[in-house]
């Protein structure tokens, strides 16, 4: 399912098994560019993040593809840049793009706005975040240079502590987390490029990566990651756009595998 950057925002279902566009569903007047998304497959639904002042979050029936429901956030609550789901916890989080950056907490059973935490001044503009349900913590990336890592608890949706990067670590607008491993990885959105190791354990910065900033593999916008084979990957805004693959096993070895 992907969500369109339109007026109002659309949701386009892909079917995996052949790649065919299958449908499309319209949203309603005002729910604008969704430009954040999460899934809850066991329950059936996806929920939307909306690039609007307030942001709206906006539930999708997966079954029949049809619109649930919105929520409407409080004032100042705007443009949803960032999401993540605890699905059996029964919450989603979602990070906006302010000054400071102000983290939302949604209650997916009965889809209410559960509460809000704003933070600190200079941690701004959350276009990146990872969550570590077991352990009970989401970590944010925030687009601020040089970049910052936020720890939240989720229990109590309370601050933590903040990670300032080096500087030339700006801009967090990607991130994955390997848990079995206890890291997060954070791409910037910069040139050149990095992607910094954070250990969760010790909320530490562990080393960074530098990309070829003579090559495309910089602005990294969109990761995922392969956890079973320790593979991440990066997608870059770069024209034409790059997948840069990263080996998480060796220390986040570059790999000069580059996808275009």
């Amino acid at each position: 399912y992907f969500g369109t950057n339109t007026n109002p925002g659309k949701v386009v279902k892909v079917d995996l098994s052949n790649f065919k566009r299958v449908g499309v569903l319209t949203l309603d007047p005002g729910e604008n560019a969704l430009i954040s998304a999460v899934i809850d497959p066991d329950a059936g639904f996806a929920y939307f993040g909306t690039g609007t002042s307030p942001g709206k979050i906006v539930k999708v029936k997966l079954s029949d593809f049809t619109r649930v429901g919105a929520v409407t956030l409080n004032a100042g609550e705007n443009l949803l840049t960032s999401a993540v789901i605890d699905p059996m916890g029964g919450y989603a989080y979602f990070g906006t793009r302010t000054s400071p950056g102000k983290v939302i907490k949604i209650k997916l059973p009965d889809f209410t706005h559960a509460g809000t935490l704003t933070l600190q001044p200079g941690e701004d503009n959350l276009f990146s975040a990872v969550i570590d349900p077991e352990d009970g913590f989401v970590y944010l990336g925030a687009a601020t240079t040089p970049g910052k890592v936020i720890k939240v608890k989720l229990s109590d949706l309370s601050r933590v502590d903040a990670l300032t990067l080096k500087p030339g670590e700006d801009l967090l607008s990607s991130a994955v987390i390997d848990l079995a491993h206890g890291y997060a990885y954070f791409g910037t959105d910069a040139l050149p490029a990095f992607v910094v190791k954070v250990s969760l354990s010790e909320f530490k910065r562990i080393g960074a990566l530098e990309l070829d900033f003579e090559g495309p593999e910089y602005y990294l916008k969109s990761a995922v990651i392969d956890p079973a084979n320790r593979y991440a990957y990066f997608g870059t805004k770069f024209k034409p756009g790059s997948v840069v693959r990263i080996d998480l096993g060796h220390q986040i070895m570059y790999l000069p595998q580059v996808f275009r």
